[in-house]
Protein backbone atom coordinates (compact mmCIF):
# COMPACT_ATOMS: atom_id res chain seq x y z
CA UNK A 1 0.00 0.00 0.00
CA UNK A 2 1.19 3.41 -0.92
CA UNK A 3 0.17 6.93 -1.49
CA UNK A 4 -0.47 8.95 -4.49
CA UNK A 5 0.66 12.53 -4.54
CA UNK A 6 -1.78 15.34 -6.68
CA UNK A 7 0.18 14.52 -9.92
CA UNK A 8 -0.81 10.61 -9.24
CA UNK A 9 3.00 9.94 -8.59
CA UNK A 10 3.73 6.70 -6.38
CA UNK A 11 5.30 8.17 -2.77
CA UNK A 12 7.39 6.38 0.23
CA UNK A 13 5.64 3.69 1.64
CA UNK A 14 5.02 2.84 5.61
CA UNK A 15 7.31 0.19 6.59
CA UNK A 16 9.26 1.44 9.59
CA UNK A 17 8.18 0.15 12.95
CA UNK A 18 10.27 1.24 16.20
CA UNK A 19 12.69 -1.38 15.76
CA UNK A 20 13.70 -0.83 12.79
CA UNK A 21 13.51 3.33 13.43
CA UNK A 22 15.71 2.28 16.02
CA UNK A 23 18.62 0.98 13.88
CA UNK A 24 18.27 3.83 11.94
CA UNK A 25 19.39 5.94 14.77
CA UNK A 26 22.16 3.18 15.53
CA UNK A 27 22.96 2.34 12.56
CA UNK A 28 23.66 6.13 11.13
CA UNK A 29 26.38 6.11 13.80
CA UNK A 30 27.83 2.76 14.82
CA UNK A 31 30.73 3.14 12.32
CA UNK A 32 31.63 6.05 14.46
CA UNK A 33 32.62 3.21 16.99
CA UNK A 34 35.45 1.62 14.33
CA UNK A 35 36.50 5.00 12.70
CA UNK A 36 37.26 8.54 12.36
CA UNK A 37 36.86 9.67 16.39
CA UNK A 38 40.54 8.81 16.93
CA UNK A 39 41.67 11.36 14.50
CA UNK A 40 40.59 13.54 17.73
CA UNK A 41 43.12 11.86 20.01
CA UNK A 42 45.96 13.86 17.80
CA UNK A 43 44.56 16.35 20.04
CA UNK A 44 45.60 14.80 23.14
CA UNK A 45 43.75 12.02 25.48
CA UNK A 46 42.51 15.33 27.78
CA UNK A 47 41.45 17.38 25.40
CA UNK A 48 39.16 14.45 23.20
CA UNK A 49 37.47 13.29 26.51
CA UNK A 50 36.39 17.29 27.00
CA UNK A 51 35.26 17.73 23.63
CA UNK A 52 33.46 14.15 23.71
CA UNK A 53 31.24 15.50 26.64
CA UNK A 54 30.82 18.78 25.18
CA UNK A 55 29.67 17.00 22.20
CA UNK A 56 27.56 14.56 24.18
CA UNK A 57 25.30 17.15 25.59
CA UNK A 58 24.84 18.76 22.55
CA UNK A 59 23.29 15.63 20.94
CA UNK A 60 21.33 15.17 24.05
CA UNK A 61 20.27 18.60 23.56
CA UNK A 62 19.54 18.75 19.65
CA UNK A 63 17.66 15.09 19.76
CA UNK A 64 15.23 16.05 22.28
CA UNK A 65 14.55 19.07 20.08
CA UNK A 66 14.31 16.82 16.84
CA UNK A 67 12.00 14.83 18.72
CA UNK A 68 9.76 17.73 19.32
CA UNK A 69 10.09 18.59 15.70
CA UNK A 70 9.68 15.17 13.75
CA UNK A 71 7.03 14.16 15.81
CA UNK A 72 4.69 17.47 15.22
CA UNK A 73 5.77 17.72 11.46
CA UNK A 74 7.01 13.85 10.78
CA UNK A 75 8.40 14.17 6.58
CA UNK A 76 10.77 12.84 4.57
CA UNK A 77 12.13 15.90 3.90
CA UNK A 78 12.72 16.06 8.04
CA UNK A 79 15.39 19.47 8.61
CA UNK A 80 14.00 21.07 5.41
CA UNK A 81 10.19 20.80 6.44
CA UNK A 82 11.00 22.05 9.90
CA UNK A 83 13.11 25.30 8.46
CA UNK A 84 10.44 25.84 5.60
CA UNK A 85 7.59 25.94 8.17
CA UNK A 86 9.28 28.39 10.34
CA UNK A 87 11.33 30.79 7.60
CA UNK A 88 9.42 30.18 4.34
CA UNK A 89 11.60 28.56 1.28
CA UNK A 90 14.71 30.30 1.69
CA UNK A 91 15.22 28.51 5.06
CA UNK A 92 14.66 25.22 3.90
CA UNK A 93 16.93 25.20 0.95
CA UNK A 94 19.93 26.86 3.25
CA UNK A 95 19.02 24.14 5.96
CA UNK A 96 18.06 21.67 3.06
CA UNK A 97 21.43 21.78 0.68
CA UNK A 98 23.33 21.85 5.06
CA UNK A 99 21.61 18.68 6.08
CA UNK A 100 22.48 16.92 2.18
CA UNK A 101 25.80 18.08 2.70
CA UNK A 102 26.33 15.72 6.05
CA UNK A 103 24.16 12.77 4.73
CA UNK A 104 26.04 12.48 1.00
CA UNK A 105 29.51 13.01 1.97
CA UNK A 106 29.54 10.93 5.60
CA UNK A 107 28.62 8.16 2.70
CA UNK A 108 32.08 8.94 1.77
CA UNK A 109 33.32 9.20 4.42
CA UNK A 110 32.59 5.99 5.92
CA UNK A 111 33.69 5.00 2.11
CA UNK A 112 37.05 5.64 2.65
CA UNK A 113 36.88 3.53 5.81
CA UNK A 114 35.21 0.91 4.24
CA UNK A 115 38.30 0.77 1.62
CA UNK A 116 40.75 1.34 4.26
CA UNK A 117 39.62 -1.66 6.04
CA UNK A 118 39.42 -4.20 3.26
CA UNK A 119 43.07 -2.64 1.64
CA UNK A 120 44.59 -3.72 5.31
CA UNK A 121 43.07 -7.50 5.79
CA UNK A 122 42.97 -7.85 2.12
CA UNK A 123 46.57 -6.63 1.47
CA UNK A 124 45.70 -5.46 -2.03
CA UNK A 125 47.48 -2.33 -3.46
CA UNK A 126 46.09 0.79 -3.06
CA UNK A 127 46.10 2.11 -6.32
CA UNK A 128 42.60 0.08 -6.00
CA UNK A 129 40.71 2.65 -3.74
CA UNK A 130 38.67 4.21 -6.18
CA UNK A 131 37.64 1.16 -7.74
CA UNK A 132 36.75 -0.77 -4.08
CA UNK A 133 34.53 3.00 -3.46
CA UNK A 134 32.52 2.27 -7.09
CA UNK A 135 31.58 -0.83 -6.19
CA UNK A 136 30.69 -0.21 -2.37
CA UNK A 137 28.48 2.82 -4.19
CA UNK A 138 26.77 0.68 -7.15
CA UNK A 139 26.04 -2.47 -4.24
CA UNK A 140 23.96 -0.19 -1.57
CA UNK A 141 22.82 2.07 -4.40
CA UNK A 142 21.17 -1.11 -5.83
CA UNK A 143 19.75 -2.71 -2.28
CA UNK A 144 18.36 0.69 -1.72
CA UNK A 145 16.49 0.92 -4.97
CA UNK A 146 14.70 -2.59 -4.52
CA UNK A 147 12.70 -0.82 -1.57
CA UNK A 148 12.59 0.73 1.72
CA UNK A 149 12.25 -2.67 3.42
CA UNK A 150 15.62 -4.71 2.23
CA UNK A 151 16.88 -1.46 3.69
CA UNK A 152 15.77 -1.65 6.91
CA UNK A 153 16.04 -4.77 7.39
CA UNK A 154 19.65 -5.06 6.32
CA UNK A 155 20.09 -2.44 9.22
CA UNK A 156 18.43 -3.65 11.89
CA UNK A 157 20.31 -7.10 11.66
CA UNK A 158 24.07 -5.25 10.75
CA UNK A 159 23.36 -2.94 13.70
CA UNK A 160 22.32 -5.77 15.80
CA UNK A 161 25.95 -7.46 15.03
CA UNK A 162 27.76 -4.36 14.95
CA UNK A 163 26.97 -4.31 18.57
CA UNK A 164 27.51 -7.59 19.72
CA UNK A 165 30.67 -7.68 17.77
CA UNK A 166 31.49 -4.53 19.83
CA UNK A 167 30.89 -5.90 23.45
CA UNK A 168 33.33 -8.97 22.80
CA UNK A 169 35.90 -6.21 21.82
CA UNK A 170 35.36 -4.16 24.86
CA UNK A 171 35.85 -7.74 27.03
CA UNK A 172 38.41 -8.79 25.12
CA UNK A 173 40.18 -5.20 25.71
CA UNK A 174 39.54 -5.28 29.68
CA UNK A 175 40.91 -8.60 30.54
CA UNK A 176 43.73 -8.12 27.80
CA UNK A 177 47.16 -8.54 30.47
CA UNK A 178 49.14 -5.13 28.94
CA UNK A 179 45.87 -2.89 28.78
CA UNK A 180 46.84 0.14 30.79
CA UNK A 181 45.56 3.29 30.97
CA UNK A 182 48.74 5.36 30.83
CA UNK A 183 48.22 4.16 26.94
CA UNK A 184 45.94 7.05 27.04
CA UNK A 185 48.49 9.70 27.27
CA UNK A 186 52.20 9.51 25.83
CA UNK A 187 54.75 10.25 28.41
CA UNK A 188 56.15 7.96 31.04
CA UNK A 189 53.50 7.84 33.90
CA UNK A 190 55.05 11.06 35.84
CA UNK A 191 55.21 13.33 32.75
CA UNK A 192 51.73 12.20 30.98
CA UNK A 193 50.62 14.75 28.12
CA UNK A 194 47.09 15.46 27.60
CA UNK A 195 47.06 18.07 25.43
CA UNK A 196 48.62 19.09 22.69
CA UNK A 197 49.06 22.03 20.32
CA UNK A 198 49.46 22.50 16.89
CA UNK A 199 53.01 21.47 16.26
CA UNK A 200 52.57 17.87 17.67
CA UNK A 201 54.08 19.08 21.52
CA UNK A 202 52.91 18.85 25.03
CA UNK A 203 50.30 21.42 25.49
CA UNK A 204 51.88 24.70 28.02
CA UNK A 205 49.50 27.37 27.79
CA UNK A 206 45.82 27.67 28.39
CA UNK A 207 45.36 28.73 24.75
CA UNK A 208 47.35 25.57 23.23
CA UNK A 209 44.71 23.46 25.67
CA UNK A 210 41.98 25.26 24.47
CA UNK A 211 43.03 24.90 20.74
CA UNK A 212 43.72 21.26 21.10
CA UNK A 213 39.97 21.03 22.48
CA UNK A 214 38.80 22.97 19.47
CA UNK A 215 40.67 21.04 17.00
CA UNK A 216 38.91 17.67 18.72
CA UNK A 217 35.52 18.43 18.52
CA UNK A 218 34.92 17.74 14.96
CA UNK A 219 36.05 14.62 15.44
CA UNK A 220 34.31 13.76 19.05
CA UNK A 221 31.38 14.28 16.98
CA UNK A 222 32.03 11.57 14.62
CA UNK A 223 30.80 9.35 17.75
CA UNK A 224 27.27 10.49 17.10
CA UNK A 225 26.48 12.31 13.98
CA UNK A 226 23.65 10.76 12.35
CA UNK A 227 21.93 9.73 15.05
CA UNK A 228 19.31 12.61 13.74
CA UNK A 229 18.24 10.93 10.66
CA UNK A 230 15.44 9.14 12.65
CA UNK A 231 13.54 12.68 11.40
CA UNK A 232 14.23 11.73 7.90
CA UNK A 233 11.54 8.58 8.20
CA UNK A 234 8.75 10.54 9.15
CA UNK A 235 6.91 9.26 6.23
CA UNK A 236 7.97 5.39 6.31
CA UNK A 237 7.40 5.18 10.06
CA UNK A 238 4.50 3.67 11.31
CA UNK A 239 2.61 5.96 13.85
CA UNK A 240 5.66 8.47 13.49
CA UNK A 241 4.46 11.04 16.01
CA UNK A 242 5.60 8.23 18.90
CA UNK A 243 7.85 6.11 16.92
CA UNK A 244 10.54 8.72 16.17
CA UNK A 245 10.93 10.28 19.41
CA UNK A 246 11.18 7.11 21.29
CA UNK A 247 13.63 5.62 18.09
CA UNK A 248 15.70 8.40 18.70
CA UNK A 249 15.88 9.12 21.97
CA UNK A 250 16.84 5.36 23.03
CA UNK A 251 19.18 5.42 20.04
CA UNK A 252 21.16 8.20 21.11
CA UNK A 253 21.47 6.85 24.91
CA UNK A 254 22.00 3.76 23.34
CA UNK A 255 25.70 5.15 21.23
CA UNK A 256 26.71 6.83 24.75
CA UNK A 257 26.81 3.83 26.37
CA UNK A 258 29.02 2.23 23.26
CA UNK A 259 31.35 5.60 23.28
CA UNK A 260 32.05 5.08 26.99
CA UNK A 261 33.79 1.85 26.95
CA UNK A 262 34.90 2.10 22.92
CA UNK A 263 37.36 5.50 23.64
CA UNK A 264 39.53 4.02 26.88
CA UNK A 265 39.27 1.09 25.39
CA UNK A 266 40.66 1.29 22.07
CA UNK A 267 43.34 4.15 23.86
CA UNK A 268 44.08 1.30 26.24
CA UNK A 269 46.40 -1.01 24.51
CA UNK A 270 49.85 -0.46 23.45
CA UNK A 271 50.79 2.06 21.84
CA UNK A 272 47.68 3.84 22.92
CA UNK A 273 47.02 7.16 21.18
CA UNK A 274 50.43 7.18 19.43
CA UNK A 275 49.30 4.66 16.85
CA UNK A 276 45.57 5.23 16.91
CA UNK A 277 45.63 8.73 16.00
CA UNK A 278 46.40 8.18 12.47
CA UNK A 279 44.74 4.93 12.02
CA UNK A 280 42.32 4.46 9.49
CA UNK A 281 41.11 1.23 10.98
CA UNK A 282 41.83 1.47 14.67
CA UNK A 283 39.32 -1.21 16.15
CA UNK A 284 41.45 -3.92 13.45
CA UNK A 285 44.29 -2.50 15.36
CA UNK A 286 43.62 -3.41 18.60
CA UNK A 287 41.66 -6.86 17.67
CA UNK A 288 45.38 -7.70 16.20
CA UNK A 289 46.89 -6.46 19.50
CA UNK A 290 44.61 -8.60 21.49
CA UNK A 291 44.61 -11.78 19.48
CA UNK A 292 47.93 -11.57 18.46
CA UNK A 293 48.45 -14.96 19.25
CA UNK A 294 45.83 -16.24 17.07
CA UNK A 295 46.08 -13.92 13.37
CA UNK A 296 43.19 -16.42 12.11
CA UNK A 297 40.75 -15.46 15.41
CA UNK A 298 41.92 -11.22 14.74
CA UNK A 299 41.77 -11.54 11.01
CA UNK A 300 37.90 -12.89 11.26
CA UNK A 301 36.88 -10.41 13.37
CA UNK A 302 38.55 -7.35 12.19
CA UNK A 303 36.70 -8.44 8.69
CA UNK A 304 33.10 -8.46 10.81
CA UNK A 305 33.87 -4.72 11.25
CA UNK A 306 33.30 -4.05 8.04
CA UNK A 307 29.61 -4.54 8.37
CA UNK A 308 29.40 -1.90 11.25
CA UNK A 309 31.20 0.67 8.18
CA UNK A 310 28.46 -1.08 5.56
CA UNK A 311 25.71 -0.47 8.37
CA UNK A 312 26.18 3.17 8.31
CA UNK A 313 27.00 3.80 5.01
CA UNK A 314 23.73 2.09 4.11
CA UNK A 315 21.98 4.26 6.17
CA UNK A 316 23.09 7.62 5.02
CA UNK A 317 22.36 6.32 1.69
CA UNK A 318 18.95 6.13 2.98
CA UNK A 319 18.98 9.00 4.63
CA UNK A 320 20.50 11.29 1.66
CA UNK A 321 18.08 10.13 -0.78
CA UNK A 322 15.10 11.28 1.17
CA UNK A 323 16.83 14.52 1.80
CA UNK A 324 17.42 14.79 -2.15
CA UNK A 325 14.10 13.55 -3.00
CA UNK A 326 12.34 15.99 -0.83
CA UNK A 327 14.24 19.27 -2.20
CA UNK A 328 13.34 17.99 -5.70
CA UNK A 329 9.80 17.69 -5.30
CA UNK A 330 9.99 20.91 -3.27
CA UNK A 331 11.68 22.77 -6.20
CA UNK A 332 14.94 23.23 -4.76
CA UNK A 333 16.61 20.46 -6.59
CA UNK A 334 15.83 19.29 -10.44
CA UNK A 335 12.66 17.26 -10.52
CA UNK A 336 14.36 14.47 -12.49
CA UNK A 337 16.07 13.86 -8.72
CA UNK A 338 13.10 13.21 -7.51
CA UNK A 339 11.77 10.12 -9.88
CA UNK A 340 10.85 7.21 -7.53
CA UNK A 341 11.32 4.02 -9.12
CA UNK A 342 7.16 2.84 -9.19
CA UNK A 343 7.84 -0.53 -8.81
CA UNK A 344 9.50 -0.96 -5.82
CA UNK A 345 8.60 3.00 -4.86
CA UNK A 346 12.28 4.00 -3.95
CA UNK A 347 13.70 7.57 -4.88
CA UNK A 348 16.12 5.91 -7.48
CA UNK A 349 16.51 9.75 -8.74
CA UNK A 350 18.05 11.16 -5.00
CA UNK A 351 20.13 7.68 -5.09
CA UNK A 352 22.03 8.13 -8.07
CA UNK A 353 22.75 11.71 -7.91
CA UNK A 354 24.01 11.56 -4.09
CA UNK A 355 26.21 8.52 -5.47
CA UNK A 356 27.63 10.24 -8.36
CA UNK A 357 28.26 13.29 -6.19
CA UNK A 358 29.98 11.92 -3.24
CA UNK A 359 32.12 9.13 -5.50
CA UNK A 360 33.40 12.72 -8.11
CA UNK A 361 34.51 14.75 -4.94
CA UNK A 362 36.44 11.43 -3.54
CA UNK A 363 37.97 10.83 -7.01
CA UNK A 364 39.45 15.03 -6.93
CA UNK A 365 40.71 15.23 -3.45
CA UNK A 366 42.26 11.54 -4.24
CA UNK A 367 43.58 12.26 -7.89
CA UNK A 368 44.85 15.95 -6.75
CA UNK A 369 46.38 14.88 -3.93
CA UNK A 370 44.75 17.12 -2.03
CA UNK A 371 45.65 15.92 1.49
CA UNK A 372 44.29 12.52 3.81
CA UNK A 373 41.00 12.33 1.71
CA UNK A 374 38.87 10.67 4.62
CA UNK A 375 39.96 13.97 7.15
CA UNK A 376 38.79 16.23 4.79
CA UNK A 377 35.86 14.48 3.85
CA UNK A 378 34.79 14.23 7.45
CA UNK A 379 35.45 18.14 7.74
CA UNK A 380 33.13 18.77 5.23
CA UNK A 381 30.84 16.53 6.56
CA UNK A 382 30.71 18.42 9.89
CA UNK A 383 30.38 21.63 8.11
CA UNK A 384 27.10 20.87 6.57
CA UNK A 385 25.59 19.11 9.67
CA UNK A 386 26.89 22.31 11.75
CA UNK A 387 25.05 24.54 9.30
CA UNK A 388 22.08 22.37 9.34
CA UNK A 389 22.03 22.40 13.27
CA UNK A 390 21.95 26.07 13.32
CA UNK A 391 18.73 26.13 10.90
CA UNK A 392 16.72 23.30 12.72
CA UNK A 393 17.36 25.09 16.08
CA UNK A 394 16.84 28.48 15.17
CA UNK A 395 13.16 27.02 13.39
CA UNK A 396 12.90 24.97 17.30
CA UNK A 397 12.61 28.52 18.87
CA UNK A 398 10.44 30.33 16.33
CA UNK A 399 8.05 27.95 16.48
CA UNK A 400 8.00 27.63 19.64
CA UNK A 401 7.16 31.37 20.03
CA UNK A 402 5.18 31.80 16.73
CA UNK A 403 2.87 28.63 16.52
CA UNK A 404 1.52 27.82 19.52
CA UNK A 405 -1.00 25.97 18.50
CA UNK A 406 0.97 23.31 16.46
CA UNK A 407 0.49 20.29 18.10
CA UNK A 408 3.09 18.81 19.50
CA UNK A 409 2.59 14.52 20.47
CA UNK A 410 5.87 15.14 22.10
CA UNK A 411 7.29 18.38 23.94
CA UNK A 412 11.24 18.40 24.67
CA UNK A 413 11.97 18.46 28.56
CA UNK A 414 15.00 21.34 27.72
CA UNK A 415 12.65 23.38 25.66
CA UNK A 416 14.12 26.63 24.39
CA UNK A 417 17.37 26.09 26.63
CA UNK A 418 18.42 23.24 25.28
CA UNK A 419 17.89 24.57 21.54
CA UNK A 420 19.93 27.67 22.40
CA UNK A 421 22.56 25.40 23.69
CA UNK A 422 22.89 23.72 20.32
CA UNK A 423 22.68 27.23 18.24
CA UNK A 424 25.35 28.81 19.81
CA UNK A 425 27.78 25.79 20.00
CA UNK A 426 27.14 24.48 16.24
CA UNK A 427 27.96 28.51 15.73
CA UNK A 428 31.06 28.35 17.53
CA UNK A 429 32.16 25.01 15.93
CA UNK A 430 31.19 26.26 12.31
CA UNK A 431 33.72 28.97 13.16
CA UNK A 432 35.93 27.10 14.19
CA UNK A 433 36.49 25.13 11.46
CA UNK A 434 36.47 27.97 9.07
CA UNK A 435 39.23 29.84 11.24
CA UNK A 436 41.45 26.72 12.24
CA UNK A 437 41.24 24.18 9.64
CA UNK A 438 43.72 25.57 7.20
CA UNK A 439 45.42 22.21 6.52
CA UNK A 440 41.78 20.77 5.13
CA UNK A 441 40.98 24.25 3.37
CA UNK A 442 39.79 21.91 1.02
CA UNK A 443 36.73 21.23 2.84
CA UNK A 444 36.01 24.76 3.21
CA UNK A 445 36.21 25.70 -0.40
CA UNK A 446 34.00 22.47 -1.39
CA UNK A 447 31.46 23.61 1.40
CA UNK A 448 31.40 27.24 0.00
CA UNK A 449 31.23 25.93 -3.41
CA UNK A 450 28.39 23.53 -2.70
CA UNK A 451 26.19 26.39 -1.47
CA UNK A 452 26.87 29.17 -4.23
CA UNK A 453 25.84 26.18 -6.87
CA UNK A 454 22.87 25.35 -4.81
CA UNK A 455 21.54 28.97 -3.49
CA UNK A 456 21.68 29.92 -7.57
CA UNK A 457 20.11 27.01 -8.66
CA UNK A 458 17.06 28.27 -6.20
CA UNK A 459 17.64 31.64 -7.14
CA UNK A 460 17.26 31.27 -11.06
CA UNK A 461 15.21 28.41 -11.30
CA UNK A 462 13.73 26.74 -8.22
CA UNK A 463 12.07 30.06 -6.50
CA UNK A 464 8.52 29.87 -8.79
CA UNK A 465 8.82 25.96 -9.10
CA UNK A 466 5.56 24.46 -7.58
CA UNK A 467 5.94 21.90 -5.48
CA UNK A 468 4.47 18.08 -5.90
CA UNK A 469 4.70 16.95 -1.94
CA UNK A 470 1.55 14.93 -1.58
CA UNK A 471 0.39 16.91 1.80
CA UNK A 472 -0.21 20.30 2.19
CA UNK A 473 2.64 21.50 4.95
CA UNK A 474 0.30 24.27 6.57
CA UNK A 475 -2.28 21.67 7.31
CA UNK A 476 -0.04 19.41 9.29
Amino acid sequence: VYKMNESNQPVLERKAHLPQVWAIAVGAVISGQFFGWNFGLASGFGAFLIATAVVTVFYICLVFSLSELSAALPSSGGPLLFCEKAFGRWGGVICGLGACLEYIFTCATTTTALSGYIIYLSGISSSLEPVIWLAIYFIFVLLNSLGVESSLNFTLAATLFSVLLLIVFYISALIYPDFDIHYWTVGDGANDCWFYNGKNQCSTSASDSFYAFTKAIPFSMWLLLGVEDVCLAGEEAIAPERNLPRGMISGLFFLIVLCSFTIPCNSGLPDGITKLSSSVHPLADGLYEIFASSPTVALTLSCFCCIALLTTFNTFVYAYARQVYSLSIRGYFPSIFGFIWQRFKSPVGALLFGAILGYIVLLIIYFTGSGAVSQIILNMTIMGATVAYICQMSSFIYLRFKCKDLERPYVSPLGNFGALFVLITSLFILVSLVALDSEYRWATLGCVGWYVIGLLYFLIFGRNQPTTQFYNMDQM
